[in-house]
């Protein structure tokens, strides 16, 4: 990234150890569950990570009087495979390959919720806890050129009980209270992403890969209905609601306030739904300081909205989500430039779907804006949550793994004794960032609750990739990760899989098997033009919902 230059930041601990969660963005996590949820006596939460009154067909316990207990729960078993990448290390004690990635996860969440329907000011009460215990079946180590890796950091730390929401309510006619520990989800989820998997049967989100992490805050937020709901297909919609929250950031992809960081924002927002539109914007100001030092000040300014139209059995729809972000940090230092530094990125997604009978395709285009100069005192790199998934390898496991290294170079001790501040923002952990994709997607139903899921993806950047080390090394020219200069191609990605879901009462069974083939364009290349190997990946996942 721009701010970062030839190794940046300060290395924690003994070599193999780091922060146990890199600082990939500060703009994580901002406009929050709460954007917009619900209204009305039983209205589901708009543009939320979780239903205001959860959906009966699971384990919902009616009480009487109004008073209803969830059950709701996950059991999760995911297991995979990834290439090696070819790697330029610094290190000539280290290969120029990372291994081969097997693993497995099992994670069991719980989400018992307390809803009391009445006929007061509050229409719904609710009190929602939400839990889950995971563990990894691999190394709780990460290779050391994947040190600074923010993937194999949660893979280490993401072992035991962790609390995700406790959270209470109320909503009624005029607007509603929110306040406690939250997910948070915008829009798309580009900016703010809550973690959910994708249904097995549907494209409308990448169904490939598998939901990893999301976003904490303790939130207090204000929601109100100016206008009387409205029904539009059997379901009650309010045409207008006006937030205001304020959070204490948790942890999210940058800030953890078990480290010591230190965040917090203040958000305004509104969500306008006219039948078959809506459309919802958000300000959020963030300030945050770092354990190691520094400070970010930034304001960002989302827009999402979504149209469907359907006749005589078609569906057609299309959505987007657009994002930018300014202000200025000084958690980077540089050794060429004072800081602080200027921040000003913008990203989208944009959707189009097509749904009929037994068929369901989807295009994706994405953006994110590039910085191709390392040097400067500008940062133009945007950065996608990383729960924004796109196919399984290219930015999963490839671009990972590439901007891990960059990090691991950056920081060499051979090198520099105590390398400045900020360096492992290098490492991306899989997020889309510099990049123009377009995505394809479509599922086949088979019958039975057999899908056949099937996807493409080319990736390109934004601006010619430049990896701070490789290119202070060259004299500041944009040199990509393995000496490849002025690149810009990502490469081709092929998605194939197949998943399986069956339902007996309350529990619903998901399988899903995946495979992919990925061939690295020419900002994988080595100096010459060398070409990296293509890269195959798969993942079993099975899951059990009630």
């Amino acid at each position: 990234m721009a701010f970062v230059g030839v190794g940046a930041g300060r290395a924690e601990g003994a070599p193999g150890q780091g922060r146990s969660r890199a600082r990939g963005r500060w703009w994580a996590g901002l406009v929050g569950a709460g954007l917009c949820f619900g209204a009305g006596a039983a209205q589901a939460q708009d543009l939320s990570a979780d239903p205001l009154v959860p959906d009966a067909s699971r384990a919902v316990v009616d009480l009487g009087g109004g008073h209803r207990l969830a059950l709701i729960g996950e059991f999760r078993l995911v297991g995979g495979h990834a290439d090696g990448q070819s790697v330029v290390v610094d290190d000539p004690a280290l290969p120029d390959r990372t291994p081969d990635d097997d693993f497995g996860q099992l994670r069991l969440r719980v989400r018992p919720a307390y809803i009391y329907l009445s006929s007061g000011i509050f229409s719904v009460y609710k009190v929602a806890l939400d839990a889950e215990v995971s563990t990894y079946g691999s190394s709780d180590d990460p290779p050391q050129a994947l040190r600074y890796d923010p993937h194999w950091q949660f893979r280490r730390d993401d072992q035991g009980i962790r609390l995700t929401q406790a959270y209470a309510m109320a909503a009624g006619r005029f607007g509603a209270l929110k306040a406690g520990l939250v997910r948070a989800q915008f829009g798309l989820g580009a900016v703010a992403n809550a973690g959910e998997d994708a249904p097995t049967d549907s494209v409308a989100q990448s169904p490939f890969g598998y939901a990893r992490e999301h976003d904490r805050n303790l939130r207090a937020q204000l929601a109100v209905f100016p206008f009387e709901p409205v029904t539009r297909r059997g379901q009650s919609q309010v045409p207008l609601a006006l937030v205001v929250a304020a959070d204490r950031v948790i942890d999210d992809d940058t800030a953890n306030y078990d480290d010591g960081d230190r965040a917090s924002q203040i958000m305004g927002g509104a969500l306008v739904r006219l039948g078959d539109f809506r459309l919802a914007a958000g300000m959020l100001k963030r300030h945050q300081t770092y354990a190691e030092g520094g400070r970010t000040d930034v304001w960002l300014a989302a827009l999402s909205g979504r149209y469907d139209w359907f006749r005589k059995g078609h569906r057609l729809w299309v959505e987007g989500e657009f994002a930018s972000y300014f202000g200025d940090t000084t958690l980077v230092q540089s050794p060429t430039v004072a800081g602080p530094f200027d921040v000003q990125a913008t990203g989208w997604v944009a959707r189009a779907g097509y749904a009929r009978s037994a068929v369901e395709t989807v295009v994706e285009l994405g953006y994110a804006s590039g910085d191709s100069n390392p040097f400067d005192n500008q940062v133009r790199n945007f950065t996608f949550d990383r729960e924004h998934r796109v196919g399984l390898l290219m930015f999963n496991e490839s671009l990972r793994q590439q901007t891990a290294v960059g990090a691991y170079n950056a920081a060499d001790p051979r090198l520099r004794g105590n390398p400045t501040r900020g360096f492992d923002q290098v490492a991306t952990g899989g997020a889309v960032q510099n990049a123009i994709y377009l995505n394809p997607r479509a599922a086949f139903q088979m019958g039975r609750g057999l899908t056949l899921l099937a996807g493409y993806l080319y990736g390109r950047s934004e601006e010619p990739v430049a990896d701070p080390f490789q290119s202070g090394v060259q004299g500041g020219l944009p040199v990509a990760w393995r000496g490849r200069k002025n690149a810009r191609e990502l490469g081709h990605e092929v998605d194939v899989g197949l998943g399986y879901t069956r339902r007996m009462g309350p529990f619903e069974g998901r399988f899903k098997v995946q495979y992919a083939w990925f061939a690295p364009g020419e900002a994988f290349d080595g100096p010459n033009g060398e070409a990296a190997p293509n890269v195959v990946g798969a993942q079993v996942q099975t899951e059990v919902r009630w």
